[in-house]
């Protein structure tokens, strides 16, 4: 189980894996999110079970500041498959909610990139539902 590591992302020769890599390490800090510009395209969208589809950069921000039931947390990932303009990743989240429950999810994620953004990310999590 691979830790997040920050990578250089103004490199011209960054991979997919690389702006997956540093999305989860902006979320997991939590600090910075205008860093959101450097990986998401303006127009990106992001579907995440139980949330409207989260479209553009400002909501994105705005749904992990405002909206997102974590409080912290680390994202751990498994591993990175890219072919193309599209990559798929799957790993585990272990953190706390903004109620204090402990929570540790499975998760695996799509993506698609152009120009070297993420133009969409799909989450699905690895929880009992029917």
């Amino acid at each position: 189980m691979n830790k997040i590591s920050t990578a250089n992302i103004s490199s011209p020769s960054v991979t997919s894996a690389d702006l997956i890599r540093e999305m989860f390490a902006i979320i997991d800090t939590g600090r910075d999110w205008q860093k959101f510009n450097q990986v998401f395209a303006p127009n990106g969208v992001y579907f995440r079970p139980g949330y409207p589809a989260i479209r553009g950069i400002e909501n994105l921000q705005e749904f992990y500041t405002l909206t997102r039931q974590v409080k912290q947390g680390r994202h751990y990932l498994h591993e990175i498959v890219s072919e193309g303009s599209t990559s798929c990743c799957w790993g585990m989240f272990s953190g706390t909610t903004k109620s204090g429950e402990r929570v540790v999810v499975n998760f695996t994620d799509w993506y698609k990139f152009a120009n070297r953004l993420i133009t969409y990310r799909r989450t699905f999590f690895y929880q009992p539902v029917i």
